[in-house]
């Protein structure tokens, strides 16, 4: 800052050399009108960059209630920091006219006016931010979720724990008796099998009449098993939308997960004895929290768990797959969107493989190096 102004006052010397007889008292001033115009562009920019910062936000629910005075509409929000389930409190929150300050809770309610169709989200150690790009309607009930960003330059991370591909299962069928040799090639390492995999880690097996035969022991078996742990596993389809995460999930309730399993594997094909299998196994796995954020994945997607090479080929590879994450409040750092399943091929010579994983993340932040 000192060069500039040093460069600006040597070019306002030189004139006065070159005999344009500018007194000291002029020079000053000129150079107190050079330090004006240049703060004054600074700030107007830093401002306009203040102002490119737009909040993110979630809507709940939006309805029309006849009971707002026309000409206005109110929001009722719950106010986030970004990137975490933590609901701050004292965020002033102002628009035109009015000013509101979130309670302990985070949350605010404010009635404005339809002209008035922003609102302006201030906190110490929180960057100023604008609800300026939703379009707000006449008489309108809005519900939504607001994420404001910390200003402090802090890193956030998620340390992901070792994961398991938990009793993935693989039931075979056939119309008619087959012989084949399944490879298995898990991404993570292998923990467990059964039955007991030849040493190139495959199975050789008969199916008939649904059920399998070891061909090296003569042992039967209604399906074959194996668990591996994984290095890295990620919900599927993370997309970033106003800087938030967002997948195809589910949000479901503790005391909801039997009934949500029970239809999902209904509708998308699963026999009684898969259905029963899947939920006798889950269901009570999934109890410990009150909250479960589920996704399923299938066939190709399931690739990034393990890959299966089968001779002959199949007719049909079903894979089905459930990642999920546990926490006691409904707070996810996701955006669930609906998710559409696709219907189990049943015919010929198929095979229908389900397992899960949970996913934990632990955050971690690492300070700003302030003195």
């Amino acid at each position: 800052m000192n060069e500039f102004y040093d460069e600006m006052y040597s070019k306002i010397i030189t004139l006065e050399e070159q005999n344009y007889k500018l007194s000291i008292s002029k020079i000053l001033n000129m150079k107190t009108i050079v330090s004006f115009i240049f703060f004054s562009l600074f700030f107007s920019g830093f401002g306009k960059e203040l102002k490119a910062y737009q909040v993110h936000y979630q809507i709940v629910s939006e309805t029309q209630d006849s009971k707002i005075p026309k000409g206005q509409y109110i929001i009722e929000a719950t106010i986030y920091q970004y990137n975490t389930v933590e609901k701050l409190s004292n965020v002033l929150v102002k628009s035109a006219s009015k000013k509101k300050v979130s309670d302990s809770k985070g949350w605010f309610r404010i009635t404005n006016k339809l002209d008035e169709n922003y609102l302006q989200f201030s906190k110490k150690g929180y960057l100023t931010s604008y609800l300026e790009n939703y379009k707000i309607k006449d008489q309108h009930h809005i519900k939504m979720k607001i994420y404001i960003t910390s200003d402090e330059p802090e890193i956030y991370i998620y340390d992901r724990e070792p994961a398991i591909a938990e009793k993935p299962i693989i039931y075979c069928y056939s119309e008619t008796p087959i012989q084949f040799d399944f490879k298995l090639k898990p991404v993570g390492n292998l923990t467990f099998a059964y039955p007991t995999l030849n040493a190139n880690q495959s199975w050789n097996m008969k199916l008939e009449n649904n059920e399998l035969t070891d061909s090296k022991t003569q042992q039967k078996y209604p399906y074959l098993f194996w668990e591996s742990e994984q290095n890295e596993v990620n919900f599927l389809g993370e997309n970033i939308k106003q800087y938030k995460n967002e997948i195809e999930a589910s949000i479901v309730s503790k005391a909801r997960i039997v009934a949500f399993l029970d239809s999902t594997l209904t509708a998308v094909g699963f026999n009684s004895q898969e259905k029963t299998d899947f939920i006798t196994y889950w269901g009570p796995r999934m109890q410990s929290s009150n909250y479960y954020l589920i996704q399923f994945i299938q066939d190709v997607a399931c690739e990034s768990i393990a890959s299966y090479e089968i001779n002959p080929k199949p007719d049909h590879l079903n894979r089905f797959y459930m990642i999920f994450m546990e926490n006691e409040t409904a707070d996810f750092p996701y955006i669930a969107l609906p998710q559409k399943l696709k219907a189990l091929d049943r015919n010929g010579f198929y095979m229908v493989d389900w397992g899960g994983i949970a996913i934990n993340l632990v955050p971690f932040q690492f300070a700003s190096n302030k003195n």
